[in-house]
């Protein structure tokens, strides 16, 4: 494999899969990181790590709180994930990239959501009603969820 080539696969499911496993893995994601720091030992609890484990809980705080797709119609998605590595006799995949994978699946969701709107409006000449509102507001919702994960930086385990 080349330097800097990933293996990736494209996954198909709905929004409403897209969107559970996506926040099912930045939850993980929080719940490692708040381990980690709850992990720490008391000589530590004020360090620059503590910190970055602070900002990083902070920036993955929201996975608790999924927009409502009740009203949300469930369309078919594509995304791309990136394949776990293999180093060292050991596959692996690491907290940037299952944080990636779950950026990719809520990002196909919004993408899906806000193609639906789109394609109402033009077939309808107006916005499509209540049906699409609910689609227009949660790919927003899901826009801002992802701003915030994207500014999760995971620290070194070592530095």
């Amino acid at each position: 494999m080349a330097r800097g080539k990933r293996n990736v696969r494209e996954v198909t499911g709905t929004v409403h899969s897209f969107v559970d496993d996506g926040f099912r893995l930045v939850e993980e994601l929080r719940d490692e990181i708040q381990e980690w720091r709850d992990g720490l030992p008391e000589n530590l609890s004020n360090s620059d790590k503590a910190g970055r484990l602070d900002e990083c809980l902070e920036a993955l705080g929201n996975c608790d709180y999924p927009p409502d797709l009740d009203d949300v119609a469930d369309l078919e998605c594509k995304a791309q994930e990136l394949l776990p590595k293999r180093s060292w006799g050991r596959v692996y995949i690491s907290r940037g990239d299952r944080l990636q994978n779950a950026l990719n699946l809520l990002e196909a969701a919004a993408s899906a959501l806000e193609s639906h709107v789109e394609a109402a409006k033009g077939e309808n000449g107006h916005d499509g009603g209540d049906d699409n509102s609910e689609d227009a507001k949660c790919a927003e919702e899901l826009r801002e969820l992802i701003s915030e994960f994207e500014g999760a930086e995971f620290p070194g385990a070592f530095g």
